[in-house]
């Protein structure tokens, strides 16, 4: 006979799966973007392990809630700090501490600050160099215009060049590729 304490567990459990049942048969396709502190590249050590915690817990949500390959974590690259090659080799040398399922989930977009699609193609081919699979790379056009409009001096390649790359970073792992086309919030 199962405890009295268990009913609601037991309860909240059902709803949750009713949930996950309504949400993929409505919305087809289930992807997270965690917050801007989720920092890979990052120096500090605890900025590091807060990253991997955090990632760690929203794929174990993903596989709890059964979802398929196409759910997918997006972050982007996070500061530079020292300088960008070494944010890029601590970028690829953190993302193998991240669990097998997180691995497999997280995606990576640019931005318009720190890393333009060119440095995440580097970082996704760097990690197919250490890890043997790419890491996906998501283009966001707002941000592609917006890194040459502040990096006037540094501007990007002309992104039908990197398409091709993009694209073969998604082909192997067998997701749907994802775009995003963001927007910048007013008098921002």
């Amino acid at each position: 006979m199962k405890n009295e304490e268990d009913t609601p567990l037991i309860l909240l459990k059902l709803l949750w799966q009713n949930l996950v049942t309504w949400l993929v048969r409505v919305i087809k396709r289930i992807t997270a973007h965690p917050g801007q502190y989720n920092v890979l590249g990052s120096p500090t050590k605890k900025t590091v392990d807060n990253t991997i915690k955090s990632l760690n817990m929203q794929a174990e949500m993903f596989d709890l809630m059964d979802m398929d390959c196409d759910s997918v974590m997006t972050v982007h690259g996070g500061g530079i700090y020292d300088s960008k090659e070494k944010a890029i080799n601590r970028w690829v040398e953190n993302f193998g501490l991240l669990s097998k399922s997180a691995q497999k989930r997280l995606i990576l977009e640019n931005c318009e600050k720190c890393f333009n699609v060119k440095d995440c193609v580097e970082i996704s081919f760097k990690i197919k160099e250490r890890y043997d699979f790419y890491l996906p790379v998501v283009v966001d056009s707002h941000h592609y215009d917006c890194y040459n409009l502040l990096h006037k001096d540094n501007q990007m390649t002309d992104i039908d060049n990197l398409i091709p790359c993009v694209i073969e970073t998604w082909l192997e792992r067998g997701i749907r590729m994802k775009v995003h086309i963001s927007e910048q919030g007013k008098g921002k």
